[in-house]
């Protein structure tokens, strides 16, 4: 049977040292998991939860990723990068990335095929549910052409 994940997307919110401080905090007190458990800070604060939260229940990843394996591309941080750092899950395709970076389908949807090609580690929540017309029913168009491509 599947578990269910639940994540925390933290957004920029903490500095590293904040960070880490939580972490500790969320290790004392958390209690036996019956389903997965996940948080996604920033970039900076990854190191603290693989030092923190290794051995633990929660899972760590990243707010986003990369489709390239490695270049010139600043700013940028790898799949191979994140899988180093213990990292086992990704958001990709965040609807704040698509408006504020004005981050394409096309853009977003290159960087699970990229990825399960090169057999990364990582597995990817989609960010921000995407609904069809006025409608509550969710648009399958972002997962599905995406594993069709």
């Amino acid at each position: 049977m599947r578990r269910v994940l639940v994540a925390g997307n933290w957004k920029m919110h903490k500095t590293p040292s904040e960070a880490r401080v939580w972490f500790a905090e969320l290790k004392r007190l958390l209690p036996p998991l019956e389903s997965e458990a996940a948080v996604l800070p920033a970039y900076p604060m990854l190191p603290a939860a693989k030092e923190v939260l290794s051995g633990t229940q929660v899972a760590y990843g990243a707010q986003d990723v990369s489709p390239h394996r490695e270049g010139a591309y600043t700013g940028e941080v790898s799949a191979r990068m994140l899988a180093d750092l213990g990292c086992r899950y990704a958001i990709v395709g965040h609807s704040e990335r698509r408006r504020y970076h004005q981050e394409a389908d096309a853009w977003w949807r290159r960087r699970p095929r990229g990825f399960w090609r090169r057999g990364s580690p990582l597995s990817f929540a989609w960010g921000s549910p995407w609904r069809c017309g006025r409608g509550a029913r969710p648009c399958p168009t972002p997962w599905t052409s995406s594993l069709r491509a």
